[in-house]
C-alpha cells in the first residue's frame, strides 16, 4: 500500500497546484482577495509561472498587495536555484 499512496499524493498534489494557479492569479486583480492570492501564489508558484507573476506584478491592480506580489515572485525565482 506504500507505494500505491505516495504516487497518488503527487498526482493530487499537481492537480490541486494546476488548478489553483490560474484562480490565484485571477484573484490578485481583486482588493478583496489579493493578498491572500499572492500570498498563496508564493507558496505554490513554481518556474512555468514566473511570467504570469512578473505580468501582475507590472500591471498591479491593488497597490496595497506590491508586497506581497514582489514576494510572489522573488519565491518562484527562488525554486528556480533549487
Amino acid at each position: 500500500m506504500e507505494r500505491v499512496t505516495a504516487p497518488l499524493l503527487d498526482v493530487a498534489g499537481l492537480t490541486l497546484r494546476f488548478g489553483a494557479i490560474p484562480a490565484l492569479l485571477d484573484g490578485t486583480s481583486n482588493p478583496a482577495s489579493s493578498s491572500a492570492a499572492f500570498q498563496a501564489l508564493a507558496k505554490l508558484a513554481t518556474t512555468d509561472d514566473l511570467r504570469a507573476l512578473v505580468d501582475k506584478l507590472a500591471t498591479l491592480k491593488v497597490p496595497a498587495a506590491r508586497g506581497d506580489a514582489e514576494n510572489a515572485v522573488a519565491q518562484a525565482l527562488a525554486r528556480t536555484i533549487d
